[in-house]
């Protein structure tokens, strides 16, 4: 299936679904599909992105998420592209969990019960901070390495 065929695949389906879960794996795919039809592949890599389509199965519908995944995935791990604000969304769970449990720890040794509550709230918010950070710098570093896909549709 070519990049083409499998984006007017997407938007066809989209139409025909009121399944709010299923528009927006449907927009996913579309906006990826998209930002590839703008990059500047070689016919090597499109024959390659397009065998992955065929892999993919797309027309059997079933688990269209679980398949937009592995898509996304491979597209980072083989052509290291990513879609826009990637690691930003990284960075905040990674900084939300990480501060989190370091502010457990840090409450639970300044005496329990209020301390974890407030340790959490702190450390929660220093490592979306931090998360943030990396993930910006790590996101500015793709797009100036041109391996960001451009995926809002208008």
């Amino acid at each position: 299936m070519s990049i083409k065929e499998a984006s007017e695949f997407f938007k066809k389906i989209q139409l025909r679904t009121n399944s709010k879960r299923e528009i927006k794996i449907y927009a996913r795919f579309i906006g990826i599909l998209e930002g590839l039809k703008n990059k500047d592949l070689t016919s090597d890599q499109t024959l390659q992105i397009e065998e992955q389509l065929d892999h993919l199965q797309l027309a059997t519908y079933p688990e269209n998420n679980k398949k937009y995944a592995e898509f996304a995935n491979y597209l980072k791990t083989k052509f290291s592209l990513v879609t826009e604000g990637h690691y930003l969304a990284i960075g905040i769970g990674l900084g939300i969990s990480f501060g989190a449990g370091m502010g457990v720890i840090f409450g639970t040794s300044f005496g329990g019960g209020d301390g974890i509550g407030i340790g959490i709230s702190m450390g929660a918010g220093l490592g979306i901070t931090f998360g943030m950070l990396w993930g910006k710098t790590k996101d500015a570093e793709a797009e100036k390495n041109g391996n960001v896909l451009k995926t809002k549709i208008n």
